[in-house]
């Protein structure tokens, strides 16, 4: 909430960038100073860090902070939930791991409730702060 309150519109993107990259620079300083291990760089070590350094963490947050930037943080918040399920059902299709009854009625009830929190949401008269425009919602519904 301070981050919104501070930053807007393109500085956002602008402070995430900075704020990933100088973390990056000092965990990788962090680790050369104390690490144990023979490092050997490979092409599937490097894929690795791309996918998860571009696609998981720079796209993530990036996603994250045009919401904000649009959608007032409670609204957004609630969507968080979705990272376990997201993670439960990628490591049943891609891993080929079996749910279990009790892992699919969590996700039905973490699916359900957000949608009916956004629903809620944007019926209400949620207004973005500083402004007197309602926050458009966030289904197409």
């Amino acid at each position: 909430m301070l981050f919104k309150r501070r930053f807007t519109g393109g500085v956002v993107q602008e402070a995430n960038l900075y704020q990933l990259a100088g973390g990056s620079v000092g965990l990788l300083g962090g680790t050369v100073a104390t690490a144990s291990f023979r490092f050997e760089p490979s092409t599937s070590l490097l894929l690795i860090v791309l996918w998860v350094g571009i696609v998981g963490t720079a796209y993530g947050y990036a996603t994250w902070f045009y919401l904000l930037d649009r959608f007032r943080a409670s609204t957004v918040s609630s969507f968080l939930f979705l990272v376990p399920v997201t993670a439960l059902l990628l490591s049943a299709a891609l891993l080929g791991e079996r749910l279990n009854v009790l892992q699919v009625a969590g996700v039905g009830l973490v699916v359900g409730s957000i949608v009916v929190t956004a629903r809620a949401l944007s019926r209400g008269s949620e207004r973005r702060p500083g402004t007197g425009a309602p926050s458009p919602p966030l289904t197409g519904a």
